[in-house]
């Protein structure tokens, strides 16, 4: 157990002993992968729980210093909670093997316990860094007729439907169970603003979904659909001079924590192709 918050220091080398690296990392989460001179990947830190749905649509770029050189020795280093075997946060540490240039990622805080495996297991071995599954997005700005009828098809099918929304009144992100004439009355903007709807063959019971630390209520997983028999339906934007845009993501694919790509239910497989014939014909645009 940690005592005080001291840092503790850790160069990162492979097994094989190789610590010039190149780097692809995504900022916004914290995501990132690693590679060897001699063509050996590896997830920096949890990325292994997070990169494969992140690349699906972008994949990130290589990481340079300014002298152009796109290799990197890494430091991380760990801030202990106190009191615990865990850490609070992770800082790492990219020196360029060419000019020295020393770069510093974003730091990466740990919500999370144990956590401890981290300073033992910093980076884990990836067989295949670039994997694509079949992911759909439907998407325009569609008229109200369209969206009823699309909101119609998946009562017909007598789905789950969710809908996560923000409650002005309360400044509270809330979530709650719809049924098809509380639907229609959020799809019209007649109930408060919807962050987004969801349309499930089973109940949301095991689903992830928490409370903030800032009190601004739920906050559901925003890949929610990618895993889960789930059809999700963003809330829309508005464009001027052009209107609301829609967009509703689904996948008859996941890929598993080991890169694995496996199929959905044959139902719900089934669906997804049901329900693009149905769009095809529905939406104008």
């Amino acid at each position: 157990m940690y005592q005080n918050e001291a840092i503790i220091s850790k160069l990162i080398v492979t097994q094989d002993g190789e610590k010039d690296f190149q780097i692809r990392f995504i900022r916004d989460e914290n995501v990132g992968i690693i590679c060897t001179p001699t063509d050996k990947s590896y997830f920096l830190l949890d990325s292994a729980d997070y990169w494969y749905d992140l690349i699906q649509e972008k994949y990130p770029p290589i990481m340079k210093c300014s002298c152009k050189n796109d290799r990197f020795n890494l430091t991380f280093e760990y801030t202990p909670r106190e009191g615990t075997e865990d850490f609070r946060e992770i800082n790492i540490t990219c020196s360029c093997t060419v000019c020295q240039k020393v770069k510093r990622l974003p730091t990466i805080e740990i919500d999370y316990s144990p956590s401890s495996q981290l300073l033992d297991h910093p980076i884990t071995f990836c067989k295949q860094p670039k994997i694509k599954y079949k992911t759909y997005s439907l998407m325009g700005y569609w008229s109200d007729d369209e969206l009823l009828g699309i909101a119609n098809y998946f009562i017909n099918k007598n789905l789950f439907v969710y809908c996560w929304y923000w409650d002005s009144q309360n400044a509270q992100r809330c979530f709650k169970e719809l049924s098809a004439t509380e639907l229609h009355s959020f799809l019209s903007g007649n109930e408060e603003r919807y962050l987004a709807i969801y349309f499930s063959e089973e109940p949301f019971n095991n689903i992830s979904m928490q409370t903030t630390p800032d009190g601004k209520g739920i906050l559901i997983q925003q890949d929610i659909w990618r895993k889960n028999n789930v059809f999700m339906l963003r809330g829309p934007f508005m464009v001027v001079s052009r209107g609301l845009f829609y967009q509703m993501d689904f996948c008859s694919e996941y890929l598993d924590k080991d890169g694995n790509i496996v199929p959905k239910a044959a139902s719900f497989c089934a669906l997804t192709k049901d329900f693009q014939k149905f769009s095809k014909k529905l939406l104008k645009n």
